[in-house]
């Protein structure tokens, strides 16, 4: 690495300063705490800057820290594959944000892969997400003819862990005690120590019911149901581990 003879003080005023290619160290004294924001960018230098680069960025004010690292490999005709990827964190004193993205594109297709986690005091959220386009060039210009994404969330707080997504009602909350599952906001099912309750169900072959059994099965090539009393429990839930 290159290292100067004699110390550089450059007054923190916006200033930009020279990197040089390898390793770089900047040591910033604020003895009297006037610096109020620093940030710093560094592209690297290379000969294949054309299709390949990665850059990383540091911003620090009085109240955050964000830091960035880039990652692009792309080539100059459309029948190409390319490849973005950052990573983000934020942080604050009540909050911290993480996000990893993705995206490769290969000819006329485009695949956008996204993990965001949030972490606060109450609690933490984890989404990650799938969003594939496919485009069609038109008079030379990119058209989105078709879109299709995927979106799950995870919410981990003292209320238990929820998972949703943004395509469907549906959504369901585990804690300690069981599982509660929901359509939006109405209780559709609900299984814990006191026992199971569900609006609707639907059993394809054998059910038992305390000591009532009922099969599904055939007669003479037609479909019918058959129910038998027991005399005793043939099955009991330790069955089931």
């Amino acid at each position: 690495y290159y290292e100067l003879e004699t110390p550089e003080q450059i007054q923190l005023t916006p200033t930009t300063i020279e990197l040089f290619e390898g390793y770089n160290r900047i040591t910033i004294e604020d003895e009297n705490q006037l610096v109020e924001e620093v940030e710093m960018t560094y592209l690297t230098d290379s000969k294949l800057n054309g299709q390949y680069a990665t850059k990383t960025e540091l911003k620090l004010t009085s109240d955050s820290i964000t830091s960035e690292v880039n990652k692009k490999v792309s080539a100059d005709n459309f029948n190409s594959t390319v490849e973005d990827i950052s990573n983000k964190m934020t942080q604050t004193a009540n909050r911290t944000d993480s996000t990893i993205q993705e995206i490769l594109g290969v000819n006329n297709e485009q695949n956008t892969k996204i993990n965001s986690l949030t972490q606060t005091a109450d609690g933490l959220n984890i989404e990650i997400s799938e969003q594939k386009k496919l485009y069609d060039s038109l008079n030379g210009k990119l058209v989105d003819i078709e879109g299709t994404l995927k979106n799950m969330s995870f919410d981990f707080s003292t209320n238990g862990l929820a998972i949703a997504t943004s395509t469907d009602p549906n959504n369901s909350l585990l804690d300690n005690t069981g599982i509660k599952v929901y359509n939006y906001t109405k209780l559709t099912a609900i299984f814990n120590n006191k026992g199971s309750g569900i609006d609707k169900l639907i059993v394809t072959t054998t059910a038992q019911i305390g000591y009532l059994k009922i099969v599904k099965s055939t007669k003479n090539g037609k479909p019918v149901t058959k129910i038998y009393h027991l005399k005793k429990l043939i099955e009991s839930l330790g069955d089931l581990e």
